[in-house]
């Protein structure tokens, strides 16, 4: 009787996993100047710093497919992985050397591991690179070759948000 209860908590439990929502959402991930470290601030884009794939501005998130297509095909290799992907977050910080977040919102949490093996396989500089997922959201944290004071603090504030929309 005891064994028999547990195994129905037991599948309780599983069927309520299967049913939690990922509360994340992109905009989480987006911080202004007045939340950043240090001397990092948004990079400020004009007619000499343009924006990739037609981004109107830094930070950028979109849920447009011609947009989706370009910006994810500058870091994921498989075409089938992009066509799965609804929403892109683009931004760049500085604080010297750029420090960015490429972000995405997939249709389902297999679809996130895959998009992040295929970046672990397919893009160098990896060792300058955090790679998280939570549901279905791939985020990409990176920086440049330079000296980037602020990188492991905004790394931080990544899994705060993580962790507070779990």
């Amino acid at each position: 009787m005891k064994s028999m209860k547990l195994g129905l908590l037991f599948l309780l439990l599983i069927i309520q996993s299967s049913f939690l929502v990922d509360k994340l959402e992109l905009e989480n991930l987006v911080f202004d100047n007045s939340e950043l470290p240090g001397n990092c601030k948004i990079k400020v884009v004009n007619r000499t710093n343009r924006l990739p794939c037609n981004a109107k501005s830094n930070p950028f998130i979109s849920a447009d497919s011609e947009y989706i297509a370009c910006f994810v095909s500058k870091f994921i290799s498989d075409t089938l992985l992009i066509q799965k992907v609804n929403r892109g977050l683009f931004s760049i910080y500085t604080d010297g050397a750029e420090i960015g977040i490429f972000a995405v919102k997939t249709d389902s949490k297999s679809t996130a591991e895959l998009i992040k093996k295929d970046v672990e396989l397919n893009n160098e500089n990896m060792d300058r690179s955090e790679l998280f997922l939570s549901g279905s959201h791939f985020i990409w944290l990176w920086r440049d070759k330079g000296k980037n004071e602020n990188f492991n603090e905004i790394k931080t504030m990544i899994e705060k948000e993580l962790y507070t929309n779990r």
